[in-house]
Parts: structure tokens; sequence; C-alpha cells
């Protein structure tokens, strides 16, 4: 839901299971939730907020005024792919940042021996293919099992 500055509701945005049902999404054997829902943005330029969903490692992009899905990033409905066909871009994502090229992650992979990491990614819409253009991971690796930030910096570094 949208409120309005005085608190009071101002229109739905949209329900997660209508636009993905729950038997088509593909998440984890060990996951409680369906889609764990952890971080939400607006992107004025666009008119979308941006949903991430950890569970099926998507983040979601829906229209401000129709409700209706722009794109997807990641997961089995993603409306990105790299090259050789891949959707997986990141394993429980949690927040995100729009930029220039495209977005940057903060991506738990709380079950890889790499560790969690920050990825950004190139986003072609006009092709629809996306590709990982920078990473971060600790040396020694870390895993951050739960929450996870990364912001992009007005200098152009990144903190995560």
């Amino acid at each position: 839901m949208e409120y309005a500055a005085a608190g009071t509701e101002s229109g739905e945005v949209g329900k997660a299971g209508e636009e993905f049902p729950y038997a088509l999404l593909e998440f984890g054997a060990g996951a409680w939730d369906w889609t764990h829902a952890n971080s939400i943005d607006y992107d004025a330029e666009s008119g979308s907020y941006y949903f991430g969903l950890r569970n099926p490692g998507a983040i979601v992009a829906i229209s401000r005024h129709s409700g209706a899905v722009r794109e997807v990033i990641g997961g089995v409905h993603s409306t990105f792919h790299t090259a050789d066909g891949s959707a997986e871009f990141f394993f429980h994502n949690h927040q995100y940042q729009l930029t220039k090229a495209g977005i940057v992650v903060f991506d738990n992979r709380e079950d890889e021996p790499e560790g969690s990491r920050a990825v950004e990614l190139s986003l072609d819409r006009e092709n629809g293919t996306a590709e990982v253009i920078w990473q971060h991971r600790p040396d020694p690796p870390h895993v951050s099992r739960s929450l996870g930030e990364v912001a992009r910096l007005p200098s152009g570094s990144t903190l995560i």
C-alpha cells in the first residue's frame, strides 16, 4: 500500500500472489516463507517501486500508476538473462540500489564457501540482457546469513 503524507491510504501497489502465483515460484527447500520480501525502493525516473524478494532471488519493478510488473531482475521470471541464458544473478539478495549502468545488489550467498558479496549488473533493457560488471567479496570470505546493505556513494565508492 502507498500512503499519503497525511497518513491516509492512497492506493494499493500490488500483491505478490497475483503477479507471481505461489506454485510457479522456485525457492529453497528450507525456506520458511514464500517471497521473503525484504526491501523496497522507489525510482522516480521510471515511476516504479522495486521490491527485493529474497527466496525467489529476484528484484521486481512494479509501476506505481498501473501496478503492472515492469521488469524482474533474477529468478525464474527474470526479464534479463546473461549471454549464456542464465538468470541466476544473486542468491538470497538483500538491499540494492539502481545505478546508471543497472543495479548493485548485496548478495548473501549464504550457502557458498566464497561467502557473501556485492555485485553490480549492467542491464540492457532494450535487449533484455544483464552482465556482471563489478563484484566484491571479502578476503577471507565472510557469510552474512541475514541482512546486508550496499550503497553506491556520490563519490563512486561503494559502501557494503
